[in-house]
């Protein structure tokens, strides 16, 4: 309990606050392009799938050299221009979607306009990612690590799935466009908290210096000798593909099988991320005394376990269970 106390400084609230606005805004945008879908296809899951896919390709793509950028320049200016760089695309995007709205013309435009955009915000959201969790040890000291890194790396999945269900009930009273302007406003009100975290060291990070491919020989070469590493990046990447694949794979069966609307997909993304939060909170509570090894063991064999349960959620009651402990 004392490392969680020593979590709330002002830096760290300030970073927590700022990214989890920025996802906040992630999490609107899809819920805007899900309803916009929903509501110009006839079976909107495998765009819907296509588009969330959007939001997360540029990460693998990104990821190779955003590292390198993020250690070469000052992070918390990197999490600035992530965030304003995504409110301007949204921002541009809104003009776009007047002329979609008006010109029946150019109903088929939107398919590619929902993908599209999510590329292009998923862009942003690949080097905040980084760069955030670069800056935690940098407002946080050594005992307070653990729950720091939880409560930072989860926010995003809690911005997703919280933020989702409470925007699909917002939509309903206030519409599209006025989604659209609330979204841009988060994106932009995210770098006023930014702006005052104070990182420790970041400013001896700048370097005009940037090689890719020397970059990418250096980390060929560490992976090379430390293979502990590559198992966990490996790991991390086949968790993520599993995540991906469920959750597309939902979306789709609700939509096109069962019809479900947007809010009914926010409910679903709300009772997975009610597991997530639960299961963030063991970790921070109880994170020292776990070890690493064996959490996720128990967590793969949990997930095989449930995951092979699917058939016998028939009702949103049962379904609310088996997503908590998935998540």
């Amino acid at each position: 309990m004392e490392a969680v106390k020593e979590l709330f400084n002002k830096n760290f609230v300030n970073l927590f606050l700022g990214q989890l606005l920025t996802h906040l805004g992630d999490a609107t945008i899809q819920i805007i392009l899900m309803a916009i879908l929903v509501n110009s296809v006839e079976k909107p899951g495998g765009l819907i799938a296509l588009m969330l896919f959007g939001f997360v390709f540029p990460s693998l793509i990104v990821s190779v050299f955003a590292g390198s950028i993020v250690d070469r320049f000052s992070r918390k200016k990197v999490m600035i221009i992530s965030s304003l760089y995504r409110g301007l695309i949204l921002a541009l995007s809104i003009a776009f979607y007047f002329l979609l709205a008006n010109d029946a013309s150019l109903v088929p435009m939107i398919k590619i306009y929902g993908v599209v955009l999510s590329l292009l915000i998923g862009i942003g959201t690949a080097f905040l990612y980084p760069a955030k969790m670069a800056s935690v040890p940098n407002v946080v000291n050594i005992q307070a690590l653990k729950p720091a890194n939880a409560l930072i790396s989860g926010s995003g999945t809690w911005a997703l799935t919280f933020g989702g269900l409470i925007a699909s009930t917002v939509l309903l009273h206030i519409g599209i466009l006025n989604m659209f302007y609330l979204t841009c406003a988060m994106y932009f009100a995210a770098p006023l908290f930014l702006w005052f975290v104070s990182l420790r060291h970041d400013e001896d990070t700048e370097s005009s210096s940037f090689d890719v491919i020397k970059d990418i020989k250096q980390t060929a070469a560490f992976l090379d000798k430390h293979k502990k590493a590559l198992n966990m990046i490996m790991l991390a990447v086949v968790v993520s593909l599993i995540s991906a694949t469920f959750y597309n794979a939902m979306n789709t069966l609700a939509t096109d099988v069962y019809q479900v609307s947007v809010q009914g997909l926010a409910k679903l993304k709300w009772m997975l991320g009610c597991g997530t939060f639960y299961g963030a909170c063991v970790m921070i509570l109880f994170g020292r005394r776990l070890k690493t090894t064996k959490t996720l063991v128990a967590a793969f064999l949990g997930l095989f376990v449930f995951l092979i349960t699917a058939a016998f959620c028939t009702t949103f009651f049962k379904a609310r269970l088996w997503l908590g402990v998935i998540g």
